[in-house]
């Protein structure tokens, strides 16, 4: 059995396999920027993590009525992600004031681009610099 080619700097966009997850674990917290609750997220959006960010963002509405999530530290996010970010526009009305995404990653900017999202959805180029309070 040949072992696997390298990888080169075009297949980096690749999504990371099981065994280098360590490198990008899941995060997400809340912060308040400017009377908006900022949902931050950092690691990986697919089946296994989707829940905990629908649940942050449902946070994030419950804390006020316009809300951004900041995908800068995203690397890699699937059709999961994209259901969790419909489901909380629509919550919205489809109201572009009351949500927007923040500075997506080049990974998400891709997947948003790729669906369309990128054209419909309030899109950000500024990433939260807030970071949460350490206990």
């Amino acid at each position: 059995m040949r072992p696997p080619p390298p990888i080169s700097d075009s297949d980096r966009h690749v999504r990371p396999t099981p065994a280098s997850r360590h490198f990008s674990p899941f995060d997400i917290y809340v912060v308040q920027v400017d009377g908006r609750a900022v949902v931050v997220v950092r690691g990986e959006i697919d089946p296994e993590t989707a829940p905990r960010f629908s649940e942050g963002i449902d946070a994030a509405f419950a804390q006020a009525p316009r809300v951004a999530i900041d995908l800068s530290g995203v690397v890699f996010m699937d059709s999961a992600g994209i259901h969790a970010i419909l489901r909380a526009f629509r919550r919205t009305g489809q109201n572009r004031e009351a949500f927007a995404i923040r500075a997506p990653s080049n990974p998400v900017k891709r997947v948003l681009s790729i669906t369309g999202l990128d054209e419909v959805l309030a899109i950000e180029t500024e990433a939260t610099s807030t970071l949460p309070a350490t206990k």
